[in-house]
């Protein structure tokens, strides 16, 4: 998946990416979504 589809993904649930500081080759990124836990 392009970077594009995947920050927009995460956005339209109300999360983020963002890169990592990465040695060498490749690249990391950190995602955070946000969750919330129903009682029952």
């Amino acid at each position: 998946m392009g970077l594009g589809i995947v920050r927009a993904m995460l956005s339209s649930h109300g999360g983020t990416i963002r890169p990592l500081q990465t040695t060498g080759d490749g690249a990391e990124f950190e995602i955070t979504i946000p969750v919330q836990f129903s009682k029952g």
